[in-house]
């Protein structure tokens, strides 16, 4: 990691801090054309992620409070960022998407509680599903995680590409 000078404090933001994710929308690397660069000196990108024709990002709901996005740095100082995510019952259009999306190198757009939208890069998914009782709830749900290392996630500002590219 590159290092930085520290120019201005950081001051503890006025209003409400709400908890959780509230959006989440996924891409194929391979289907976007270009993804702009952050602006100089910060975390945030000001304009669209273009996508390849006929390509386009796919919004997945998840259960309420059912999104969770961390992200740490190892003893390594590399990045590890997770994206775990529940999804309700256990369905054929589900099922087939998420093990379709095993081993593909994905662009994910996730929105948290607060109304900033963030975007993690090279990431893999990994779902399992889980039906039956245990000690907390019944469940029929799929667990999601999806990962990521090396490239902190960057503010995104732009217009997610939700209908496809020309």
């Amino acid at each position: 990691m590159a290092c930085v000078e520290l120019t201005e404090n950081i001051e503890d933001p006025c209003g409400p801090n709400t908890a959780g994710n509230t959006y989440l929308a996924i891409a194929r690397e391979e289907d976007i054309l270009t993804i702009p660069a952050a602006g100089t000196g910060t975390s945030t990108i000001t304009t669209d992620i273009v996508m390849k024709p006929g390509k386009r990002f796919w919004e997945f709901a998840f259960t309420e409070n059912g999104c969770l996005h961390d992200e740490n740095v190892n003893e390594n100082d590399a990045i590890i960022g997770t994206i775990t995510t529940r999804f309700r019952k256990d369905e054929d259009k589900k099922r087939t998407a998420f093990y379709g999306l095993i081993g593909q190198k994905l662009a994910v757009i996730i929105t948290d509680g607060n109304g900033e939208t963030k975007l993690c890069r090279r990431v893999s998914f990994r779902p399992s599903h889980s039906t039956g009782e245990n000690a907390e709830n019944d469940v029929n749900q799929y667990t999601v995680t999806m990962r990521y290392i090396g490239s902190k996630a960057l503010f995104y500002e732009g217009v997610v590409p939700l209908t496809p590219g020309a």
